[in-house]
């Protein structure tokens, strides 16, 4: 499956795309995940660097947002209080 996850909760930020085996891919059970790309967020430009980072992510990996199976957002307390977390299937 493959996982969009943003954090912008905190005064730094960032974008990762991965692929997750949720097959038991592990001897103990568990699961394998490969990351396929990481883009730092810079302080105050998350809404700038935000749409442009996850495109660069997508065309570097040569995936697209349907090909997604879920997206995350970290919370945090962050500088909206208003942040919660959410994590939901594509």
């Amino acid at each position: 499956m493959m996982l969009l996850l943003v954090d912008t909760a905190g005064p730094t930020g960032g974008i990762l795309l991965a692929e997750v085996d949720q097959g038991g891919g592990t001897p103990a059970g568990g699961s394998e995940s490969e990351i396929l790309g990481v883009i730092d967020l810079h302080p105050r430009l998350f809404s700038a660097e935000l749409i442009p980072g996850i495109a660069e992510l997508l065309r570097g990996s040569g995936r697209s947002l349907p090909d997604m199976g879920a997206f995350a957002v970290v919370s945090g307390p962050g500088s909206r209080p208003s942040s919660r977390p959410l994590m939901m299937p594509a």
